[in-house]
């Protein structure tokens, strides 16, 4: 968390920038419900609880995808 009047730390602005398809994905999300647990954040972000099909999402979503407009293929074990 940041405090609102010290703007955006430099660290964090081009993140920001790159996720922020998934960032309005969440606020959708919590102004639907007006809260968010961690299953609704998973759901939002399109992941299903499962460790490595959730990384790989995420990993998507950093790179700047949006949730959702991708698919995510696990390799054979």
């Amino acid at each position: 968390m940041i405090r609102c009047d010290q703007g955006l730390p430099r660290a964090i602005e081009n993140q920001l920038e790159t996720c922020w398809n998934a960032i309005t994905k969440l606020a959708g999300a919590l102004f639907v419900d007006g809260r968010m647990d961690d299953r609704t954040v998973r759901a939002a972000l399109g992941m299903t609880g499962d460790p490595a099909y959730d990384r790989m999402v995420g990993a998507a979503i950093r790179c700047g995808d949006a949730p959702g407009s991708f698919a995510v293929h696990l390799p054979y074990a």
